[in-house]
């Protein structure tokens, strides 16, 4: 075997074909089309396992049955098979996971751990994302003021549409960010400022925040936790508008 054919053989396997079909539609690239008896001849394959293997081949959008006699197969372009079928796998893996999640009850299910760890900054904006999209009354953020994904933008004016009280707290308030806080307020969302560093708060109604901290040389570096125990988040809460109070309007 070739490194090229190997490295195929890999990725086929990779998206979930058995070590038959793998070996029949590479056959199928490079010889054409062939007969079910003919296959079986090259592989060492037996019959009955070939037309199994050719039937889920032709499930998958890889190979096409020839309207000939004796039956022929051959291969489907691997540019166009390859392509649609992971499109195809990847469709199935995102249905499975939205189906699974949208079966799970986090906030309810009374064995599972009250905090949830994150590593990295696109983990904890996607962490706010999902949390901001459940919240029907409050997001309170108290952050550094910095740019942020369009999803997060996104989120926030439609939690604002649909009349979620939203107040953020920014660490700075300086000409570097006046643009993105001008964007901020022109969409309705009251800022304040206090001098600090180092960390980010987010509380989602009363059912979960998310606490994290950043390196205060390189921001993007940053740990964090998704909480939701009712009494920290309160606690959190209760520090928020201890803040709210003291920072100054922007």
């Amino acid at each position: 075997m070739n490194s090229k054919s190997g490295t195929l053989s890999k990725h086929l396997s990779e998206l979930g074909l058995t070590p038959d079909e793998v070996s029949i539609y590479s056959l199928l690239i490079s010889r054409g089309g062939l007969s079910a008896k003919a296959i079986s001849e090259h592989l060492g394959i037996i019959v009955n396992s070939v037309y199994r293997s050719t039937n889920a081949l032709i499930d998958k959008g890889l190979i096409k049955a020839l309207d000939v006699a004796p039956k022929q197969f051959q291969a489907v372009s691997p540019s166009v098979a390859i392509k649609r079928l992971a499109e195809k796998r990847i469709g199935k893996i995102k249905n499975v996971s939205e189906s699974a999640i949208s079966h799970l009850d986090i906030q309810k299910n009374p064995n599972r751990l009250n905090m949830d760890i994150m590593t990295g900054r696109e983990e904890l904006f996607e962490s706010f994302v999902e949390l901001a999209e459940r919240a029907n009354k409050e997001i309170l953020v108290i952050s550094i003021g910095e740019e942020v994904p369009e999803s997060i933008w996104s989120v926030i004016k439609q939690s604002l549409d649909k009349g979620v009280e939203t107040k953020f707290i920014f660490h700075k308030n300086n000409k570097d960010n006046v643009l993105l806080i001008k964007r901020w307020q022109a969409m309705g969302v009251p800022i304040r400022h206090i001098p600090s560093e180092g960390y980010h708060l987010n509380i989602f109604d009363h059912t979960a925040a998310i606490l994290s901290a950043s390196n205060t040389k390189q921001s993007h570096e940053r740990t964090g936790v998704v909480i939701y125990n009712e009494a920290i988040i309160e606690a959190l809460r209760t520090y928020f508008f201890q803040q709210w109070a003291l920072a100054r309007p922007v």
